[in-house]
């Protein structure tokens, strides 16, 4: 006797779409897993393609193969890095890369808040400025160890309403300066310079003069002068002074406090102890050191490229109004996630306690 089993299509999820989007958002650190969720369900895609090509890091050995499929990444991209394969080649030609910008085949590229591009020579300084202009709402920008052959072609101008943060370092930086002067940069908090020499000093300065400034890093730290006297423009006071061994990657901050103080009672010195761990010495000699001490700032510091390869934060507190660990973790939360801070505090008698 046969028996046959009458099979009915399996029920429609019944796990509402809210929280099929909060676990993927919990999953957004966990690539691999990420995966794996655009394979369960189509109506898992999006949400998972969303966290998995949130940021793109393109290195030009992989130019070719990603502007093949550059469109479709762009509606979810929020954060673009283009940078040089091997060091030995960090000024590579980017042909591939200007032609395509020049199709237009980064206009997809709506939400893009972000862009770095580190260690790239371009043809001229009009295929960079191009490049850079076919991203509008651009919230960050950064060029590390950017050059150009020559300036013939002339650099087109674009509207970065919305650009808050920008980083340069770059051995002819007075034709980008000229460049970025010819553009309303209101949004604009926060720039930082690497120079090679004091060229472009008076520049900068007038470039600074229109901007409603925040937060100013120079460096390297030979550059004390002009960062002096852009604090001063600015009423920006000295807040972190970073000395490691690599020169270039050295600098002086400088912001403006909530409260603008006469002098600066609190501020904050990095200094480079090993390979592999920096001190992070926090001066507080107020009890309104919140408003003075950026420590949000802080945290992205060491949190940046620059300390990627340090495992250890040795934080030194000092001062009669110094932060307890619990404060300290508690205002740099990225660094503690990290598990890099350890703690010390410095006692009068110049014993050291680690926590």
């Amino acid at each position: 006797m046969s028996i046959f089993l009458a099979t009915e299509p399996p029920p429609p999820s019944l796990i509402p779409p809210e929280i099929v989007d909060a676990v993927i958002d919990h999953l957004a650190s966990n690539p691999r897993t990420l995966r794996k969720c655009c394979l369960v369900a189509r109506s898992w895609l999006p949400r998972s393609r969303s966290h998995l090509f949130r940021r793109i890091a393109i290195p030009t050995s992989r130019l070719r193969p990603f502007l093949a499929r550059c469109t479709i990444f762009g509606p979810v991209v929020r954060s673009l890095v283009f940078h040089a394969s091997d060091a030995q080649f960090r000024r590579h030609r980017v042909n591939l890369l200007c032609e395509s910008a020049a199709r237009g085949e980064f206009t997809s590229y709506a939400s893009l808040a972000s862009l770095e591009i580190r260690g790239m020579q371009f043809p001229t300084l009009g295929h960079l400025t191009g490049l850079i202009s076919m991203f509008p709402h651009l919230e960050k920008l950064l060029l590390w160890d950017v050059t150009w052959d020559e300036s013939t072609r002339e650099p087109p101008l674009s509207s970065f309403t919305s650009l808050r943060s920008l980083t340069v370092s770059t051995p002819s930086l007075r034709p980008l300066l000229d460049w970025f002067t010819r553009h309303d940069l209101l949004a604009l908090e926060s720039v930082s310079f690497v120079l090679s020499d004091a060229s472009a000093n008076a520049q900068i300065l007038s470039f600074l003069d229109t901007l409603p400034l925040k937060h100013i890093e120079i460096g390297p730290r030979i550059f004390l002068d002009l960062a002096k006297r852009i604090a001063e423009r600015h009423s920006l006071l000295p807040h972190v002074t970073v000395e490691l061994r690599d020169e270039r990657s050295s600098c002086h901050v400088f912001r403006r406090p909530l409260r603008i103080a006469p002098s600066s009672p609190c501020r904050i010195l990095i200094e480079q102890l090993s390979k592999t761990s920096v001190m992070c010495h926090i001066y507080s000699h107020t009890p309104s050191w919140e408003e003075i001490l950026d420590l949000q700032g802080l945290d992205d510091l060491l949190s940046s490229r620059r300390f990627a390869a340090f495992e250890r934060v040795i934080v030194l507190t000092d001062g009669p109004h110094s932060l307890a660990p619990e404060q300290v973790r508690k205002h740099l939360p990225v660094s503690a996630r990290r598990g890099m801070l350890a703690f010390s505090r410095l006692r009068q008698r110049a014993s050291i306690d680690i926590d």
